[in-house]
């Protein structure tokens, strides 16, 4: 007879801490904000690629200056501008694992993270089982000055996104809707001509977009008030 588990709680962890002896410390000095894009651990050292958005092209120079300078940094492997209206930068570069908020976190069931950096404050939001809350915590502290820990119970399927998440119907008439042009500025084609090419009429393919548009946007507004805190004017 197989013995059943009590299933595993996570909780949603949002963290803000002013991370002592981190190159985090220059967004005090510079009209720069940034996120993390992805980070890896290999061979003792963290591999990250991050987005830099400046207020002046000044800014992420002078910026980029003294983060090269940073001891946490051990090489910058490449800058590229991704966004020139938006003065938006991709950096990808190495950085110590030791005492590093990604070195921390690579330890942990980490399901879901995101991170901003402004005014030298990192701002860290993750999902992980509740029972490594209180651990992270800890560690957290060692880092720097904690200004917030916050934690909840919440549900994994509210907090991962998948493709199954959307019926059949819906895949099939965003995909197309992307595909010919529909969410184009301007746009390619019309919604009736877009119904019509695909097989469907029209208020049957105004209700496919309209309940996937719906279930889309309800997953990415947590993600637009985390970042919210990161746009110059």
């Amino acid at each position: 007879m197989v013995e059943l588990r009590t299933p595993l709680e996570f909780a949603a962890v949002e963290v803000k801490v002013r991370h002592k002896g981190c190159w985090s410390e220059l967004t005090s000095d510079h009209n720069v904000v940034i996120r993390t894009l992805a980070a890896k651990v290999r061979d003792g050292v963290i591999i990250g690629i991050d987005e830099v958005k400046s207020n002046s092209l000044r800014d992420f120079r002078n910026f980029m200056r003294d983060f090269r300078r940073s001891p946490r940094i051990k090489d910058v492997l490449d800058v590229k501008l991704t966004d020139e209206r938006r003065r938006t930068f991709r950096l990808c570069f190495l950085e110590d694992y030791e005492s590093m908020i990604m070195g921390v976190l690579s330890k942990y069931t980490v399901l879901r993270i995101r991170d901003l950096i402004v005014d030298g404050v990192e701002r860290i939001s993750f999902v992980v089982p509740v029972n490594e809350v209180e651990p992270i915590r800890f560690d957290m502290m060692r880092l720097g000055k904690v200004l917030q820990y916050r934690a909840k119970v919440v549900d994994l399927d509210g907090e991962i996104f998948t493709s199954f998440d959307l019926s059949p119907q819906e895949r099939y008439a965003v995909s197309e809707a992307i595909r010919r042009g529909y969410y184009e500025l301007p746009r390619k084609m019309k919604l009736e001509d877009l119904a019509s090419q695909i097989g469907l009429s029209k208020p049957t393919l105004e209700e496919y977009l309209r309940k996937a548009e719906r279930k889309l946007l309800k997953r990415a507004l947590s993600d637009i008030e985390f970042y919210r805190g990161g746009e110059f004017e």
